[in-house]
């Protein structure tokens, strides 16, 4: 797998707001930016279902959505894609990626079953699962390793981990960010450990991971705990 030189990944929508004054929403939304030889280009990884929240958040983080070439959704949820209809538009006619085929009323989607490129150093884990087929998204970062984005994790977090380290042909795992579809405790010092063992160096539990998973998890990884919501912007 290639790689960019530089990334940066704003958190749009989440159930939580990081910063003051998001609007939150039952959903999730990432908007990624990376920089490769000079050049700058801008993605979407789901879009939440709320266009208001999303168009509302988008604007407090000075986002320009005619910038973005690609929206890619996780898995098929509402939660996930509904706000599509209304922010692809505002795109200048960005590609769509999805897991599967799915008929979107007059937008296209490329279903990436199989590990797919996005860009240069960006691609998609290709869609696993049984009942809910589910991608996750990877960014590699030059001489530092991977971001893993995910949107439920419905077949499991560690598994999407799995595949994509597979896929980049990369061990080294910057940071696994979104929903991670657990509420117990118990499952949750699951992934703790899980990510641990895997050397993954932030771990941001999002979306659909109950509090007490994400207790648990805190207190398995420690400081590799990274707190996120709407408004929070990482660079790598």
């Amino acid at each position: 797998m290639e790689s960019v030189d530089r990334l940066v990944v704003s958190t749009v929508v989440d159930n939580d707001a990081f910063v003051g004054g998001f609007l939150t929403s039952w959903g999730l939304s990432f908007h990624v930016r990376v920089e490769r030889g000079g050049e700058e280009h801008e993605f979407l990884m789901d879009v939440d279902e709320s266009p208001v929240v999303w168009i509302e958040n988008a604007k407090k983080l000075g986002l320009e959505p005619r910038r973005v070439e690609g929206i890619f959704i996780s898995h098929w949820h509402f939660d996930h894609y509904g706000a599509l209809s209304e922010v692809y538009p505002l795109t200048c006619g960005a590609k769509v990626y999805g897991p599967t085929p799915f008929a979107l009323g007059g937008i296209d989607v490329m279903p990436c079953e199989r590990p797919t490129t996005i860009y240069p150093g960006v691609m998609t884990t290709g869609s696993i699962g049984r009942a809910i087929r589910e991608h996750g998204l990877v960014i590699s970062v030059r001489d530092e390793g991977i971001v893993l984005l995910v949107g439920c994790s419905h077949p499991d977090v560690l598994n999407l981990l799995d595949k994509a380290v597979e896929v980049s042909g990369i061990d080294r795992v910057l940071a696994v960010m979104g929903g991670f579809h657990v509420s117990s405790r118990r499952d949750g010092e699951r992934i703790g450990e899980g990510m641990l063992e895997r050397g993954v160096k932030m771990v941001a539990p999002m979306h659909c991971t109950g509090y007490e998973a994400r207790d648990a998890i805190r207190s398995v990884v420690g400081d590799r705990y990274l707190e996120n919501g709407a408004g929070r912007v990482i660079e790598f």
